[in-house]
């Protein structure tokens, strides 16, 4: 029997979310299917492209054949590992674009079938939380939040002042505080305070104490492609507007941000039993950033990274979306092909505040 509200199905290669009174007929289905939200198709605003719901598992494209149960799209693929690795006891990282909400929305899906199928199991509590969007002075705020309601939600984002906290509205991110909070699952913070993250921009590791950088694993340094391949996503993040050499102490504050996320998510995993962390895809890959550092920290727990990718106009092969180290391997377990966002060219703006005056 299917209890969402919500479900998702393949329409000619599209993920797309139907009301649940529109899918009695795939009752047939094993346990609830995936839930989304808003119900309506994921392209539905921004013109139809081939590969929205694509899932590759490492450098396969999931195939979700004509009449199969549910259980073989690719999505109940994604859901059953996801399920599977956290009943071992392991850590999920789940990537983002951070302004993208259909993003948020699936993740927000995933997380509330993985809940429903552990209750269901009874083989494992649910995981806690960590979010890269919440810094570790904002505990307080956490500890503080109210009762197990989407309203809770909605309080817990204006306790953490969320508005002023420089990411994208709130409301792309409610639906996953929504089920954390109706679920009553442990959230944390995963991310260092701003003074911490800006004095390491500035001073390097210096700014640490010798502790902490040994607790982190700082004091070992990436290995030269990977060091490399960092430097590369610094600047071009950067537009290119800015020379190699200064990015050096901010390859460092990023480090600095994967290693911390690597701790908490260690400390969490040890605390509630696994753990799940929501971040930007460049911290989640596999190569570099957090499960770098969790093969140090806590080599003891298996890591499973999903990466969410938007598809670009006129680019329909899937294989072209993949992440990959510096030997071309994919950089995530899986890569789910999402609507893009429309917005501004970052560059341009970058571009206005570097141009000199006259």
């Amino acid at each position: 029997m299917i209890r969402a509200a919500l479900a998702a199905v393949v329409l000619a290669g599209h993920l797309v979310a139907l009301p649940l009174g529109e899918l009695r007929a795939q009752t047939a289905c094993p346990g609830p299917a995936i839930a989304l939200s808003p119900a309506e198709p994921w392209d539905a605003k921004r013109g139809a492209h081939p590969l929205v719901g694509a899932i590759l598992k490492g450098t396969e494209l999931l195939a979700a054949s004509a009449g199969a149960e549910c259980a073989a799209a690719p999505i109940e693929q994604l859901r059953r590992a996801l399920k599977t690795h956290v009943e071992d006891g392991g850590i999920v990282l789940l990537g983002e674009v951070h302004d993208n909400g259909a993003q948020h929305a699936l993740r927000a899906a995933l997380l509330r079938a993985l809940v429903t199928d552990l209750a269901e199991g009874k083989k494992q509590r649910p995981p806690a939380l960590v979010f890269e969007h919440l810094r570790t002075d904002q505990t307080a705020a956490l500890e503080a939040r109210r009762g197990p309601t989407p309203a809770g939600a909605r309080d817990l984002l204006e306790r953490l002042d969320w508005k002023n906290s420089g990411w994208p509205a709130a409301e792309l991110f409610l639906p996953i505080f929504e089920v954390a909070v109706t679920h009553a699952l442990p959230i944390l913070p995963g991310h260092p305070t701003r003074a911490e993250v800006r004095d390491v921009a500035r001073r390097g590791l210096d700014a640490l104490s010798a502790d902490t950088v040994s607790r982190l694993g700082l004091d070992v340094p990436l290995p030269e492609a990977l060091q490399n391949a960092l430097l590369d996503e610094l600047e071009a993040s950067h537009c290119g507007l800015m020379p190699r050499t200064a990015f050096t102490n901010m390859a460092l504050a990023q480090r600095y941000r994967d290693a911390h996320m690597a701790a908490a998510l260690a400390e969490a995993a040890k605390t509630h039993g696994s753990a799940i962390l929501f971040a930007g895809n460049g911290h989640v890959r596999s190569d570099r950033a957090v499960p770098w550092d969790l093969a140090r920290i806590a080599p003891e727990r298996k890591v499973l990274t999903v990466m969410l990718m938007e598809v670009r106009d006129g680019s329909t092969d899937a294989a072209s979306y993949l992440e990959r180290d510096p030997q071309g391997k994919p950089a995530a377990d899986f890569t789910v092909l999402t609507p893009r966002t429309e917005r501004p060219d970052p560059c341009e703006a970058m571009r206005a505040r570097f141009k000199k005056p006259g």
